[in-house]
């Protein structure tokens, strides 16, 4: 099969930057033991500043957080709804919510379990109303290559199919992780929540491909 040129990875990381800069704060390791306080360097005046700071990590049993994120509790509770309690009223921001100076905040910290801690900063990014159109987010799942063939499937398919296998599988995976989360927070958004199940069928549907050819040609060599 003739091999296009395959795309950069998704890095995760970005979106985690991304999510730091609309608060003009810096973003943080994960501190060994976490405490229910932390204090958050800002390196730039703006409109918004976090509440909360989500201390994120997977169900596996014995798992620790992995990723700490920051929220405004508010946009929050209108993007997600998890849970019967808003988390608003469950962890109220006073009186930890507090700018000890020009440098820094003290922000509660909310643990919280989610399938794929790598891919919620994006989704934190559309569910708090940052970023709002749908395109957008199209383009932070697959290239240019692949939406450029919307609205027709198996062309979309045909040209991620082309791509590395490493690839396909990394961008499948960060996809099915993202999904995922958007069914465990009740993500609130039709339009985003339509775009990222649509990348994922996509994203499947070339992985499984891709999967079927590896093992023909694996049966072909021991055949």
């Amino acid at each position: 099969m003739e091999r296009s040129s395959t795309p950069p990875p998704i890095n995760p990381q970005s979106h985690l930057l991304a999510l730091c800069d609309y608060f003009g704060i810096s973003p943080m390791q994960v501190p060994t033991p976490l405490s229910q306080v932390l204090q958050v360097p800002i390196i730039r005046s703006g409109r918004h500043r976090p509440t909360h700071l989500l201390a994120l990590r997977n169900p596996d049993p014995g798992s620790v957080a992995q990723m700490i994120v920051p929220i405004d509790s508010a946009r929050y509770d209108g993007g997600f709804s998890s849970g019967a309690h808003r988390l608003s009223e469950m962890y109220p921001p006073s009186p930890t919510t507090e700018e000890l100076s020009a440098a820094s905040l003290m922000l509660r910290v909310v643990p919280l379990q989610v399938p794929d801690p790598a891919s919620m900063p994006l989704l934190l990014i559309f569910g708090m109303g940052f970023e709002t159109n749908p395109n957008t987010m199209g383009a932070n799942l697959l290239p240019g290559a692949v939406i450029g063939e919307f609205p027709h499937l198996a062309e979309m398919v045909n040209a991620m199919v082309k791509w590395e296998a490493r690839e396909v599988t990394a961008r499948h995976n960060f996809i099915s992780g993202l999904w995922k989360n958007v069914l465990a927070t009740g993500f609130q958004l039709p339009e985003i929540h339509s775009v990222i199940e649509s990348a994922r069928g996509v994203a499947g549907r070339a992985y499984r491909i891709q999967n079927h050819h590896q093992l023909q040609r694996q049966k072909s060599r021991e055949g």
